[in-house]
């Protein structure tokens, strides 16, 4: 039901309540059971490895280790056990997933603080 289109005096009807001192106890406790509480509901958070193997499906970083897959299978085929270039390549792209997953977790511990400073309280 949308209660921000109604009027107050439409909203005290259905609600079926007295404008002076609003609901009752029963009342009240009845509309808690039957609608639940006033919160928003949240996502559940991703755990800490699945937002590591996120930070692998942005487009540049599959072109990376696709890169270093073929410089690998190159080093291997050649035989010249240049493996370097596709080990550093391996390295600053699971260096940037850490630092990815760090700035994540930082970021949703500031969001976290920013809702209990901005938890509103009713009576």
């Amino acid at each position: 039901m949308n209660w921000h289109s109604n009027t107050a005096m439409q909203v005290i009807k259905k609600l079926n309540t007295n404008p002076q001192t609003g609901l009752s106890s029963t009342h009240a406790k009845a509309k808690l059971n039957s609608d639940g509480e006033n919160k928003l509901i949240e996502k559940k958070q991703k755990g800490l490895i699945m937002r590591f193997f996120s930070q692998f499906a942005n487009f540049m970083v599959i072109v990376l280790l696709i890169a270093s897959g073929i410089s690998f299978f190159t080093a291997l085929w050649e035989g010249s056990g240049d493996y370097i270039d596709p080990i550093i390549i391996l390295l600053i792209v699971v260096v940037n997933a850490i630092i990815g997953v760090v700035q994540e977790s930082r970021a949703q511990h500031a969001i976290d603080a920013l809702k209990k400073l901005s938890a509103p309280t009713a009576r």
